[in-house]
């Protein structure tokens, strides 16, 4: 069910949602153990499939959103075979609920659930298609399940699988009806004693779920099928660091060189005064002998030097400024580095990310500090900048974490 360029969702009956009871671990290390959890859950290896998972719930539980590789393999290859290429593959019964959320704000804890059921032919008989059942309460499902209608049987429908789901169906149960198939099910639903509530343009809303935004951490186009447009895409912010980075070191290289054959030259010129000087005094052309000579020639050794072999080892410092961003877990979009002085842009899950972008970079060796509190960037992340002047501390960066280069 592809949504134009952006997402695609996969067919209900190849999504499989879990609860993995899991451990209270930290975090990095809870998730180095959800794979081992997954395997004794699934009836096929591990390997087989694609997972992702979320974060421990209050319940102690993990969900787990797995989709079979062959089946995911299956999707692409068919929608490539159309002309498409999604950058996003995501399984329908948790984008419909996370949508959900938004379109029936309810209290904590009541228990609700979303019936996604398509429309029917033209003749009006059932379409076979997939439903979906999403049910839990408050903001956590606890139960996504997909179902084929059977038309011989009158009692299969959204009633007895809501039942299923909460052993029976829960006082103050509150129900989202969508797909082509809504009011169908919302007839059903009320006459069981169900509130049911029906959105606008129901038959849209599973394309209007899958066009969220938030949805990343249920993606299955990671690993071997992660979308190559989004890859070129990712990586055109550091290309562009690394390029901008490289025509800044090429221009200081040689405003460097001209400064050097500019003193030299100076130098040179001041030498032949004072030797002119001292041949007007004698009244005769003088030559440098002896140890005088060796020292003089020294000298111009040590005058002609490159005078970048002093200076600063800029060179080393883009790799500083980028090892400092994945150690903090932060994206960088923008970075200029001038003497060590670090002026940067970029994004962070949290303040304090950032702050610990701006810790890493001086322990590395480069003057930096936030110029004022990180934003939200309106795709749950916080944008900040960093300058040698920042305001984020009071102080530079070189005075909060070491000494300024020289």
């Amino acid at each position: 069910m592809p949504n134009s360029r952006e997402n695609a969702a996969l067919d209900p009956a190849t999504a499989l949602f879990l609860r993995l009871p899991a451990p209270p671990l930290p975090p990095r290390k809870l998730r180095a153990i959800l794979p081992s959890l997954l395997s004794a859950e699934l009836p096929f290896p591990a390997g087989d499939c694609v997972a992702r998972f979320g974060r421990r719930r209050p319940d102690g539980t993990v969900e787990a959103h797995v989709v079979r590789r062959s089946d995911l393999s299956a999707l692409l290859s068919r929608l490539a075979g159309a002309g498409q290429s999604p950058s996003m593959v995501l399984p329908p019964g948790p984008a419909l609920w996370r949508w959900a959320l938004s379109m029936q704000p309810l209290p904590p804890d009541t228990p609700r659930a979303v019936v996604f059921a398509p429309g029917q032919e033209a003749d009006g008989a059932a379409s076979g298609a997939w439903c979906v059942v999403a049910a839990g309460h408050g903001e956590l499902a606890d139960s996504i399940s997909a179902f084929r209608p059977d038309p011989s049987h009158a009692g299969d429908g959204p009633t007895r699988r809501l039942r299923l789901a909460f052993r029976g169906l829960p006082h103050g149960l509150r129900v989202l009806a969508v797909g082509g198939g809504a009011h169908a099910v919302a007839a059903e639903l009320k006459a069981a004693g169900v509130s049911v509530a029906v959105p606008d343009s129901p038959e849209t809303a599973l394309a209007r779920a899958l066009a969220a935004p938030g949805l990343d951490d249920l993606d299955f186009r990671v690993g071997e099928f992660a979308d190559p447009a989004s890859a070129r895409s990712a990586s055109l912010p550091l290309l562009f660091t690394s390029l901008a980075f490289l025509v800044a070191a090429a221009a200081w290289a040689a405003a460097a060189d001209s400064s050097a054959r500019r003193a030299e030259a100076e130098r040179r010129a001041a030498v032949a005064e004072r030797a002119a000087s001292f041949e007007r005094l004698a009244g005769r052309r003088l030559a440098t002998r002896g140890a005088a000579a060796l020292a003089e020639a020294r000298e111009e050794a040590a005058a002609r030097r490159d005078a970048a072999v002093a200076a600063p080892d800029c060179a080393g410092l883009l790799p500083a400024a980028l090892d400092a961003a994945r150690a903090s877990g932060v994206a960088l979009s923008r970075v200029s580095i001038e003497d060590a002085a670090l002026s940067a842009a970029g994004t962070a899950p949290d303040e304090t990310a950032a702050a610990a972008f701006v810790a890493e970079a001086v322990s590395r060796g480069l003057r930096t500090s936030l110029s004022e509190a990180p934003r939200p960037d309106g795709h749950g992340r916080l944008a900040f900048f960093v300058h040698p002047g920042g305001a984020g501390s009071g102080r530079s960066g070189a005075e909060s974490g070491g000494r300024a280069a020289p």
